[in-house]
């Protein structure tokens, strides 16, 4: 049986990021138990939500509220 390709959506509300990809824009991330940044916190690489692109970023907020 093979295993299954699982994606997980997280969300904690703090930061926007955005897709190079796609656009995507959001604060909500994807994650994949097949890629694990550490291997000893078991922390997984971070993906865009929609497209699954590993080029999703955090935008940074310049004052005035533009973003850049």
């Amino acid at each position: 049986m093979a295993k299954v390709d699982k994606w997980y959506t997280q969300d904690i509300g703090e930061d926007l990021s955005e897709c190079l990809d796609c656009g995507y824009k959001g604060t909500d991330w994807a994650e994949n138990d097949k890629y694990i940044f550490d291997t000893e916190t078991g922390e997984c690489e971070v993906f865009c939500p929609e497209c699954h692109s590993p080029h999703y970023y955090i935008t940074i907020q310049k004052k005035g509220g533009k973003s850049g």
